[in-house]
C-alpha cells in the first residue's frame, strides 16, 4: 500500500513536552491505520537541544518505519 499520510512534527527545545506531542501523534496515526490508511510519523529536529533529541529518539511512540531527521533551519514554522 502506498504511503498516504505523513504526520509531521517539528521539534526545537520542547524537552519533556515533546512526549505529549508524540503520544498524541501516535494515537492519530493508529486511528488512520485502523481506518485502512498507511501512515508514518516524521519528526524534524530543527536545532533541537539535547533533551528534546533524547526524548524524541527514545520515545516508544515511534515505530521502525517512522523517521527522525536533524535540521539546522531555525524556523519556528
Amino acid at each position: 500500500m502506498p504511503l498516504a499520510i505523513t504526520c509531521l512534527v517539528t521539534a526545537h527545545r520542547e524537552g519533556l513536552l515533546a512526549h505529549l506531542s508524540l503520544r498524541s501523534i501516535r494515537r492519530t496515526v493508529d486511528a488512520a491505520q485502523a481506518a485502512g490508511l498507511d501512515a508514518e510519523i516524521l519528526v524534524v529536529l530543527d536545532r533541537a537541544d539535547a533533551e528534546t533529541e533524547r526524548v524524541v529518539r527514545t520515545h516508544p511512540a515511534l515505530r521502525s518505519w517512522d523517521r527522525v531527521i536533524p535540521a539546522d533551519v531555525g524556523d519556528a514554522g
